[in-house]
């Protein structure tokens, strides 16, 4: 029997091993027409992810009109002087709700009555980008104004018919109303109420009303 020599079996093995490492796995197969989904089941595919992404948006929505909208009072107790700052944000009805309860388990802390004044109607909640957001009228667009001729004194509100007044442009009055108005909402003819006592003037650039 001839042995070989060990240089040969050194190569033999080496050519052996080398051989088995260079097995790799055999790429992935193209699947055939039987194993793709049917156009059938590829739109219900498509159709759940959209319906995914349409929940998220709303998700991250708080409203799509200024009427999902309200002015929230942060202070329970109220402003007790008319030169006080109020404390204010724009917020949703769930919102208002969760800060009622909250006021409504607080109210024994409040100092004795004072002649609380309500919120100045010239902070109205918009809806802008999907977020509630809070305007004072008298910074805004609304009220931008030259002379006192420019302004008026109107509930800032869809109709614009009763209310609280605030000082507004009367050029610039149709452009807050389609903001706070509904897509088809109408409105009747009415006449403004002459808000006797009150003072209008055109400051700075803004439509300015002062309470009696």
């Amino acid at each position: 029997m001839r042995i070989q020599p060990l240089h040969v079996l050194a190569w033999a093995v080496l050519l052996f091993v080398t051989a088995c490492q260079g097995k790799t796995e055999a790429p992935a197969s193209t699947p055939t027409p039987s194993e793709l989904p049917t156009p059938k089941e590829a739109a219900h595919t498509a159709q759940i992810a959209k319906g995914v992404a349409e929940e998220e948006v709303v998700a991250e929505t708080e409203c799509v009109k200024a009427k999902d909208c309200v002015v929230i009072e942060l202070d329970c107790c109220g402003t007790c002087r008319a030169d006080e700052a109020p404390q204010l944000k724009a917020g949703t009805q769930a919102d208002l709700l969760a800060q009622t309860k909250l006021c409504a388990a607080t109210a024994q802390d409040c100092q004795p009555a004072c002649g609380v004044f309500g919120v100045d109607p010239s902070y109205i909640a918009l809806c802008v980008g999907g977020s509630c957001e809070l305007v004072d009228l008298r910074k805004s667009e609304y009220s931008e104004c030259e002379t006192a001729d420019d302004c008026q004194l109107r509930p800032p509100r869809c109709c614009g018919c009763s209310g609280e007044p605030a000082a507004l442009a009367k050029d610039e009055f149709g452009a807050l109303k389609a903001e706070l108005c509904d897509e088809f909402e109408t409105c009747n003819p009415c006449r403004l109420p002459l808000y006797s006592g009150y003072t209008l003037d055109c400051i700075e650039g803004h439509c300015i009303g002062e309470r009696p």
